[in-house]
């Protein structure tokens, strides 16, 4: 079972394996205030790694929202660089239905990873892929991170999935249980690379 560690502006979940799951703080009444719900549930669940923000109107203050998502990216960077995590799901919100898959930096994310993210959540939902890099990014999202080691060896990937409102709302079961397939199969998978190594 994860530990719970609970910070003034998000909560962090230790777990174990090569996958973390984050969620952003949410200030409004969009589909974000779901989100860190959702990822405490599939990390407890699946026993990964999971940092969340809080949700509180406070965030809608652009410079308490501003040291929260400093705090959130520290925790999120101390938690990668201590643990070994190899793969991180950022998982927000969005308007309409489906799922979108984002990812900031194309060399971050391999193609099979990629694709079996794509794949497992096609299973249940109607899934996008949003613009590449130069793209419109997610508001808030976790782009600090460079993803390589100065030797060009790729530290960890990192993707983007965006839940429509009636997926978060209606299906949330659906999307727990999804998010906790797609943390097995990506640690199984990210087990066997570091194997073959």
């Amino acid at each position: 079972m994860p530990i719970k560690i609970v910070r003034p502006n998000h909560f962090e979940l230790l777990g174990e394996g090569y996958v973390l799951l984050t969620a952003p703080h949410a200030p409004g009444p969009e589909a974000e205030p779901y989100t860190g719900k959702i990822v405490e549930d599939a990390a407890l669940t699946s026993r990964c790694y999971a940092v969340a923000g809080n949700v509180s109107p406070e965030y809608q203050d652009p410079n308490r929202i501003q040291t929260a998502r400093a705090e959130l990216r520290s925790s999120v960077e101390a938690m990668l660089e201590e643990n070994g995590i190899k793969c991180l799901l950022d998982v927000r919100g969005k308007k309409g239905a489906g799922v979108e898959i984002g990812m900031s930096d194309r060399t971050m994310v391999s193609s099979t990873t990629s694709e079996l993210v794509k794949a497992r959540l096609s299973k249940r939902f109607t899934v996008a892929r949003t613009p590449q890099s130069g793209g419109p990014q997610p508001r808030g999202a976790l782009k600090l991170y460079s993803g390589r080691e100065s030797g060009g060896e790729r530290l960890f990937e990192a993707l983007n999935l965006s839940f429509g409102q009636t997926e978060i709302e209606l299906k949330r079961e659906l999307v727990v249980n999804s998010l906790v397939e797609l943390v097995a199969l990506l640690n199984q998978e990210l087990s066997f690379k570091r194997e073959a190594k």
